[in-house]
This record gives structure tokens, C-alpha cells and sequence, in this order.
């Protein structure tokens, strides 16, 4: 396997600005995505755009807008452009993106999903020195079924990028089959978590359950994504309300927004009642709200790298998650997590009574999961393979980069451009 490894505005300018040294310049990474809205790839360029800033400087242009309450604390208003392109069948944006790309003036294009691929082609058109295209996902309607419009395209992309990625082993084998081409030539790098935003916290977490009106004999049942339905939350209410009916300490948390909650909501009323089933929608405070669960649940139909189940994880809570996609890169079962199979219910209610009775084993592996993520998972870790990803391919286009911090060694295997 090839797996590479909010700051202020003024603070990140100014530790740009002191790293770079006299006659050196600060390397330019453009980000382009189809939109910033909430999500773990956004997550992921936020991380990277903020955290990333030592010889680097960073802009991200949106295919399709952005929330701007979600950039408002992390980015300055010119780092984040929208292109507000119109969304239809068949669209080729390439003449569009190179205009932008040639504003822009990156030396690093890093386009991200299928709604941003056609950045490879017009970075290459523009004559940016180095053009990377990551998959951190599946596209809802490919999974099954890919057009051959797709196909050509992703084949062509890892024929002209400097490096193609995905985030998981699996999401590698699936995008490489995709295109065509030798699992080889998609390289892996692991999403991270920040593991002291997201840690154990027995303060806190009275405190929340409290905010809820949970006592302390309340076991809760969470949960944590966008309201869509690959993520499959019926099963788990369906699970919860099993074992609510059978005792009303059972409690199903569950957080985040989309066009499925009201449906949602409706039907966890109708099985579990209110008494069993909180729903604060999209919160701003998950890491206090993760530490109010007993148990995180995770029963996506399909997964890349989820960086809900790396957060709870984090958090020290055993992680219950179908046996699909990155998942089970994560979840070493039995030991940080327990997995199931997608859309089985009755298996996903007895492994979370199982959890509930065994206080023991619960604490076990909660800590074992925190320990997994703090070794495999970390921010630290992700960003030093960014940085080491972005340091090899500036390097192979002879650009002077030995000023810039990160591995003298470093050697990415992959799909790089001769």
C-alpha cells in the first residue's frame, strides 16, 4: 500500500512570512472543489488551506458557491472564489477553469472529486507545474453503474496529473477499476482528525448530557453525517427502537442536517417516540456532543474514509459501522469497533446490547480506538504526507523547494508524471 503520509489569518501570515527565506517565495496551492458546504472533503481542504502555511499559501475556487458561515473563521475572503458554474448533463468547464487558473497563478493545482476533475486538463492547459486529483468519495450514482463518460475521463486524468489519490485502499481499487489502470498508479493518503479537539472529556461530557436531559443511566446510541440516503439511517432507528421498546434507557442521539432529516425524524418519532430520540440537527459543538454518547454508529451502504467514525474514534467510543468501503481500513474489529452488515438491523440491535451490558469491554475498546487513531490517524500525520505529496512533485519539476520543511527523503510512489 502506498500511504503517504483554525489558525488566525494575521498568525498564518505571519508564520508563512517568517518561514520563507530571503530570495525564496511562498509555492501557491490552489484547491478546486465542487462546493464548500459541510462535509468531511471540506473538512479535509479547511485542514490543509489552514493549517498548511509554512512556504505555502493557499486559495480555493468552488465549481458550484460555498456556505459562507463555514469559511467565515477559516479562510480570508480572497482565499475562497466562487464560479457559481450552472449545474447540467454533459458540462465542460475546461475553458472556464483555465481562465481562472491563469488569475489564480497556482503552482500546485488540487482538484477533488469527480464535480472538479476537469481542473487536471485545465491546469495542464494553463501550464501549471503540477496538477493532483483526489477522490475522498463515491458518487451516489456510480457506485453501481459508471457512464462511460466518467471512465474516459478519470483514464485521461491519471494519464495527465502529476498524482492521482484516493483516501482509503479500497476507494483506490474502486476509482483505479474505474479508469482502467493498475491499482498502482492511484496512490493512498489517510484522512487525519485532530485528537485533542476530539478526546475523552468526563467534564464535559456530564455536562452535555445534562444540556440533552440524559441521566446517568441513559446508554446512548449516536450517530453523526449528512441526512442522505446512502448513510442509511433507517436501519439504525429501526435498531434503536428495538431495544428502546425493550428498555427505555436506550437513547438514539442523532446529529447533523440534509434532505432527509424531516423524513427521518418523522419516523424515529413514530417508532422510538420523543422520550427515546433527540435530533438538534446540524450542530457547531460535535466534539462536547460525541462525548456524551456511549456508543457511535455508523451504517453507511457505502463509505470512503469517514472521518465521523476517525472523530468518534478519537473521542475514545467503540465504533459499530457496516463492513463496506474505508470502514474496514479503520475499525480493526473486536478490538476498536465491532462491523455489520449493511441494512441488517437485528445484527446492528444485538451487537449494540452486547456493548451496553459490558462496561468493561466497552472502556477497552474505546481506548484502543483513540490509541488507533492517535497512531494511524492523525491531523499531524495527513498534513505531513500533504506536505511531503507537495514537496516530491514541486521537486520533480525542478522548482526550488529545499528551503520548505518536511522529509529530505521523502519519495511518494505513484502516478507522476515524467
Amino acid at each position: 500500500m502506498n500511504a503517504l503520509i483554525a489558525n488566525s489569518h494575521s498568525s498564518a501570515t505571519a508564520r508563512t512570512a517568517e518561514k520563507v527565506l530571503p530570495g525564496s517565495r511562498a509555492f501557491k496551492v490552489m484547491h478546486v472543489v465542487n462546493q464548500l458546504a459541510v462535509g468531511g472533503t471540506e473538512k479535509n481542504v479547511l485542514k490543509v488551506a489552514t493549517k498548511l502555511t509554512e512556504g505555502l499559501e493557499h486559495c480555493v475556487y468552488c465549481i458550484r458557491g460555498f456556505d459562507a458561515s463555514l469559511v467565515a473563521d477559516e479562510l480570508r475572503p480572497e482565499q475562497v472564489i466562487a464560479l457559481n458554474l450552472p449545474k447540467a448533463p454533459f458540462s465542460f468547464f475546461v475553458p472556464k477553469l483555465v481562465r481562472a487558473i491563469r488569475e489564480c497563478k497556482p503552482d500546485i493545482v488540487h482538484s477533488r472529486n469527480w464535480g472538479a476533475i476537469e481542473s487536471v486538463l485545465a491546469a495542464r492547459i494553463a501550464g501549471v507545474p503540477v496538477a493532483i486529483h483526489s477522490e475522498h468519495g463515491y458518487e451516489v450514482d456510480s457506485v453501481t453503474r459508471t457512464p462511460l463518460r466518467q471512465r474516459w475521463m478519470r483514464k485521461l486524468v491519471v494519464a495527465t496529473a502529476d498524482a492521482v489519490f484516493a483516501v482509503s485502499r479500497e476507494l483506490r481499487d474502486f476509482h483505479a477499476r474505474q479508469a482502467g489502470v493498475p491499482e498502482e498508479r492511484v496512490r493512498v493518503l489517510y484522512n487525519g482528525v485532530d485528537t485533542e479537539r476530539f478526546s475523552p472529556n468526563p467534564i464535559v461530557r456530564e455536562q452535555t448530557r445534562a444540556a440533552l436531559g440524559l441521566s446517568h443511566r441513559d446508554f446512548v446510541i449516536g450517530a453523526v453525517g449528512r441526512m442522505v440516503p446512502i448513510k442509511d439511517y433507517d436501519t439504525l432507528i429501526k435498531a434503536a427502537s428495538a431495544l428502546h421498546r425493550k428498555d427505555r434507557t436506550f437513547k438514539l442521539l442523532l446529529l447533523g442536517d440534509g434532505p432527509e432529516l424531516p423524513r427521518l425524524v418523522d419516523l424515529a418519532q413514530n417508532l422510538i417516540g420523543t422520550g427515546g430520540f433527540i435530533s438538534p440537527g446540524r450542530c457547531q459543538n460535535v466534539p462536547e456532543m460525541l462525548t456524551a454518547m456511549d456508543v457511535f454508529v455508523q451504517t453507511s451502504l457505502n463509505e470512503g474514509m469517514s472521518n465521523t467514525i476517525l472523530e468518534a474514534m478519537a473521542t475514545g467510543l467503540p465504533v459499530v459501522a457496516t463492513r463496506v468501503g474505508g470502514n474496514t481500513e479503520i475499525v480493526e474489529e473486536g478490538k476498536t469497533g465491532w462491523m455489520f452488515r449493511p441494512g441488517d438491523a437485528e445484527h446492528l440491535r444485538e451487537i449494540i446490547f452486547d456493548i451496553a451490558t459490558d462496561a468493561e469491554a466497552r472502556e477497552m475498546t474505546g481506548h484502543a480506538a483513540r490509541q488507533r487513531v492517535h497512531d494511524q490517524f492523525s491531523d499531524e500525520l495527513m498534513l505531513e504526507n500533504y506536505r511531503d505529496l507537495y514537496v516530491e512533485l514541486l521537486r520533480k519539476r525542478n522548482l526550488n523547494v529545499g528551503w520548505l520543511p518536511g522529509r529530505a527523503d521523502v519519495h511518494c510512489s505513484g502516478s507522476v508524471r515524467p
